[in-house]
């Protein structure tokens, strides 16, 4: 019996220490708590170009964004939720964890309030322009986000996810490209390229 109760113990103890709150300065949570405030961008605009865009695959899209996005930040909430951490607000700071801190509101790839506003009153054609020249800003900065979390975090579930958001994002980037130069939008969209230190060597 004594065995058994030192073995529990044991075993709690372990539990404790890998589900232990993470500092909201770590870039486990750091990153969590960027990026769901992100996302939650992307899938608004997805929204609106779901409620106002005329072209199918822009419309699909964004039909993707919201599905997976949606996901991803359910995944994250859980577990910052786990570790005690509220919810990013506009006037706290971001990206301390990337030894770039800024106001949460200013993070890259944000779109502006004006920006918001316009995508709101653009319809058909307009609105997947102004849809995919946003996205073109909004998915780097996140893709960049999460290729340093790839490589930095502290938790291999957090390393993975992040992972997985990097390569979809530059996916999606370069299929944002294809498509307007298809439709023959005035806008120019960059590949996505990590930079140094910040592809994954983790297997994930």
């Amino acid at each position: 019996m004594l065995v058994a109760a030192f073995s529990f113990l044991a075993g709690a103890v372990v539990h404790y220490v890998e589900n232990r709150p993470t500092s909201a300065d770590s870039v486990d949570a750091g990153f969590y708590l960027d990026m769901v405030f992100h996302h939650q961008q992307a899938v608004e605009m997805s929204l609106i170009e779901l409620g106002d865009g005329a072209d199918p695959v822009v419309r699909a899209f964004a039909q993707e964004i919201v599905i997976l996005q949606q996901y991803e930040i359910g995944r994250m909430e859980e577990r910052l939720q786990e570790w005690g951490l509220a919810h990013r607000v506009e006037e706290d700071t971001a990206m301390a964890w990337m030894d770039a801190p800024i106001r949460a509101r200013e993070m890259p790839g944000l779109a502006t309030d004006e920006q918001m506003r316009a995508l709101r009153d653009a319809k058909d054609a307009a609105a997947d322009a102004l849809f995919l020249d946003l996205m073109a800003e909004h998915h780097p900065a996140g893709a960049h986000m999460a290729a340093f979390a790839a490589e930095h975090a502290g938790d291999g579930g957090v390393r993975e996810l992040a992972a997985r958001m990097a390569r979809n994002q530059s996916v999606e980037i370069a299929e944002f490209a294809q498509t307007a130069s298809r439709l023959g939008f005035d806008i120019v969209i960059e590949p996505f390229e990590p930079a140094d230190g910040e592809h994954d060597d983790h297997g994930s």
